[in-house]
Formats: structure tokens, C-alpha cells, sequence
């Protein structure tokens, strides 16, 4: 996965993720089956849960180096629960 910022491109980079028995570990510059990259505002939004990787995928806001899967990386970052704020303003 490659996370870029345009405002501050030094705090962009790139991992590589692992996913195995529903756990997730991370390590640089090992063989992967797929590369993804988006813009750290656009895995903002995906964390949260207020969009998902295919919508970004279709508006064009993140790349995925092989297009079979899409809907396997949209599965791993899908959010059931979206965070709430119980502060009152």
C-alpha cells in the first residue's frame, strides 16, 4: 500500500500489508500480490467507514495495480461500525 499527501509529501510511503487468519502485519519492500494507492485523505475517509475502497476506486481516487481485487481489498478495509462522538456542543 502506497499513501501519499500532497501537502506534506515526506509523510507519504509505502508498506507492505499481510493479512493471514484475519490478523495484519506489516513490513517493508517484500513481494506482494497487489499494490494499492491513495491519497492519505482518501484512507482517512476509508478508516472511518464513510466510504468504501470500491466507491473510491470508481470516482478514480485510488489505484489498484490488478482489478480482481477490488473487492477483496474493499472486504478488508470495510467498516461495520462507524465511529460516533457522544460530545455534546
Amino acid at each position: 500500500m502506497t499513501v501519499e499527501q500532497s501537502f506534506l509529501p515526506e509523510n507519504g510511503g509505502s508498506l507492505t500489508l499481510h493479512f493471514e487468519g484475519g490478523r495484519l502485519t506489516w513490513s517493508d519492500g517484500e513481494a506482494y500480490d497487489v499494490e494499492v494507492r491513495m491519497e492519505v485523505a482518501e484512507l482517512s475517509a476509508l478508516l472511518l467507514g464513510t466510504v468504501t475502497l470500491n466507491s473510491l476506486y470508481r470516482y478514480g481516487l485510488v489505484e489498484v495495480s490488478d482489478v480482481e481485487y477490488v473487492g477483496v481489498v474493499d472486504r478488508i478495509f470495510r467498516v461495520l461500525d462507524k465511529p460516533i462522538c457522544t460530545t455534546a456542543f
